[in-house]
């Protein structure tokens, strides 16, 4: 019987390049982006305190 012997590889978010993390974020389900956007807006909230969306600017994309 063969043994599985586990392979990771751990670098700095600042050494990812950014096209990297952007296709590996589309090749996710879409619920796993929406947990993931979801958890990083709630760390980012003290406790009891909610999300302010009545700043919001439109800009057009080029």
């Amino acid at each position: 019987m063969r043994d599985i012997e586990l392979v990771s590889t751990t670098r700095l978010m600042k050494e990812i390049p950014e096209d990297e993390d952007f296709y590996y974020w589309l090749s996710r389900p879409v619920v796993e982006r929406l947990q993931a956007v979801t958890l990083i807006v709630s760390q980012s909230l003290t406790p009891g305190q909610r999300l302010d969306k009545t700043a919001v600017s439109r800009r057009k994309l080029k």
